[in-house]
């Protein structure tokens, strides 16, 4: 509010609505609430409510504001795609939206990058809030595990990397040639992974080698697992198997799609280093979820193919990047492998990996990769079974069902390729893409665990309910 403004916008009035109808449920919310200790199934309503209301108000700037007047459903889209680090957008013309939106969004990224529970952790040992632990390990499952020390201290530190590696991407965007004001909103959408820009053409706009360097190096730093630099500043050494995985992917995919690009002739007047910065600029930012663009990469056959499979897949375990994620695909690898094997020498399956290290199959890691993946494509088919509903452009339908759900943006074609938007997709196809930014984000299990929890509640006495009850006790 205070810097549109100081910058001569026309939204500031805007953002005092907004902020005045959040405190009003913030202080309905923080004085109804019962005081205690809060349970797994407590720590899943929160999660879920948190990530729930949070992108209805967000959005109010979006709906009230002069100089987007978005549907509330487009306003709400927006809000979440911020949140979630998706960077799907319904906004075009950016250049003429006030200053107070355009960082609106980028905030939006870098709080939804940093993670709205995160956050809510350093606040709530001041509200005298048990349960930490539980509330961060729904909001990032793989992290907690890896720390000695408490949770709070935990997030403090991830805090600070994340504030160290804000303020040296927006310090080296300044020297390669942005203002100040576009120099601190890319950054808070490159470290957040979420791909919010300032201009239509997204970073293409600024046709600069410099800054999309800039940008791919800390597209992977934020796409590495945080407590690897933790562990590098208090224990002197960097190691994260998954990291050096997906490193080795990009590089290969990046050098072939370069390859390929350069032999047909897709970029005539390009010579080989060009091609492969384009390249490679692309394939990281499909991959790490982030969704930048500096061309219409749609018609690179090759590499659109590589790239909406690399968005599925995912980045690391905590980092900012959603999808899959690698140490999964690295388990669910070994363990297709060792089946293969086992076959071959007609002796059982004893074994899975995690993280290249044999466990026994009892709470093994592949059972759980293998369930999480099933999930994973169950949700991604249905989706598509009903955006098929409305739309009937193919690309469109598959694309834009794998960007939303792996929150990376962009899809695939002239209506949500790099150079389009969503905004001409129907109001029910925008309210599902959504939602399921929402479950990618979450990572599917909280949702899925609220959902059978509301279901096999003892309040819940529809006969609908108790049939879809047992249904689901079948697969126990």
């Amino acid at each position: 509010m205070a810097v549109d403004f100081c910058m001569g916008g026309g939204d500031w009035e805007s953002f005092a609505t907004a902020f005045s109808v959040s405190a009003i449920v913030g202080s309905v919310c923080l004085h109804g609430g019962k005081s205690g200790p809060i349970g797994r199934h407590e720590t899943v309503y929160l999660i879920c409510a948190v990530w729930t209301i949070l992108p209805v108000l967000a959005a109010i700037p979006f709906f009230v504001s002069e100089t987007t007047r978005l549907p509330y459903v487009d306003a709400l889209f927006e809000a979440m795609s911020g949140l979630t680090t998706t960077g799907a957008t319904v906004l075009s013309n950016l250049q003429a939206k006030s200053p107070g939106i355009l960082l609106w969004r980028a905030m939006l990224n870098c709080i939804g990058g940093l993670g709205v529970i995160t956050i809510g952790v350093l606040l709530l040992p001041c509200l005298k809030v048990v349960g930490l632990k539980d509330i961060y390990g729904v909001e990032s499952p793989t992290v907690p595990q890896q720390f000695k020390f408490s949770v709070f201290r935990t997030v403090l530190y991830i805090t600070c990397v994340y504030a160290v590696l804000l303020v040296l991407c927006a310090g080296a965007y300044k020297i390669a040639g942005m203002s100040v004001f576009d120099a601190i909103c890319h950054a808070m959408s490159t470290v957040a992974t979420g791909g919010f820009a300032n201009y239509d053409s997204s970073l293409g706009y600024f046709d600069s080698a410099a800054i999309e360097i800039i940008a791919i190096v800390f597209m992977l730093l934020s796409s590495c697992p945080f407590v690897v630099y933790l562990r590098l500043v208090l224990e002197g050494r960097f190691r994260s198997k998954q990291f050096v995985v997906f490193i080795c992917i990009l590089a290969v995919f990046s050098l072939l799609g370069a390859i390929n690009l350069y032999g047909k002739n897709v970029l005539p007047e390009a010579e080989f280093p060009e091609v492969l910065r384009r390249s490679t600029f692309t394939l990281v930012s499909l991959a790490t979820s982030t969704g930048f663009a500096n061309c219409d990469y749609s018609t690179w056959g090759f590499l659109a193919v590589t790239g909406t499979i690399l968005t599925l897949c995912g980045g690391c375990s905590g980092s900012t990047n959603s999808g899959l994620k690698m140490h999964r695909i690295v388990i669910l690898v070994h363990g297709g492998y060792r089946y293969v094997r086992n076959m071959l020498m007609r002796a059982p399956l004893t074994s899975a990996y995690r993280q290249w290290q044999p466990v026994v199959r009892e709470g093994s890691a592949l059972p759980e990769a293998g369930a999480f993946f099933f999930m994973y494509v169950f949700v991604f088919c249905i989706a598509c079974i009903i955006v098929a509903w409305s739309e009937s452009d193919l690309a469109t339908i598959v694309t834009s069902v794998a960007s939303t759900f792996a929150n990376t943006g962009p899809g695939i074609g002239e209506v949500i390729g790099p150079n389009g938007t969503y905004a001409s997709l129907s109001t029910t196809v925008k309210f599902v893409l959504t939602v399921l930014m929402l479950i990618g984000r979450l990572e599917l299990v909280p949702v899925f665990v609220l959902l059978l929890s509301l279901l096999q509640s003892d309040a819940r006495r529809l006969p609908v309910v108790r049939k879809g009850a047992k249904m689901l006790d079948m697969f126990r």
